[in-house]
């Protein structure tokens, strides 16, 4: 990340690491700390998240786990697991294995993808 950011990242995330027991990954700190492309959105993330709202709380949780997962173990960029998170959840909050590639670093794809869903969900 750019201007130090990764830095202070890694610093708060020894934070966080001693106390809760969070795991933080190799593939996380070479893939998104240390990235340099890689930017601070959590707007991919939300949108996940409100495809599945009006499926109740047990059901966001279980959608911020797996992304959680997928960027702090796996080290996957928010903008391509929030992606492939809105594509296999869809309008019903079926979960199905997909092909999400074609959405790396397109975030207007994500958009449209998520404009779609909602209103789907209504």
């Amino acid at each position: 990340m750019a201007d130090g950011k990764g830095e202070r990242i890694l610093e708060a995330d020894a934070r966080i690491a001693a106390p809760s027991g969070r795991r933080f990954s190799q593939a996380y700190i070479d893939n998104i700390v240390l990235s340099d492309t890689e930017v601070l959105d959590s707007g991919y993330t939300a949108q996940a998240a409100a495809l599945v709202h009006e499926q109740g709380a047990g059901r966001e949780f279980a959608v911020r786990a797996r992304l959680e997962t997928a960027r702090y173990v796996n080290g996957v960029s928010a903008a391509d697991r929030a992606a492939a998170l809105m594509e296999r959840v869809g309008a019903h909050g079926v979960l199905e294995p997909v092909d999400h590639s074609a959405f790396y670093g397109r975030p207007e794809a994500i958009a449209r993808l998520a404009r779609q869903s909602l209103e789907r969900v209504g």
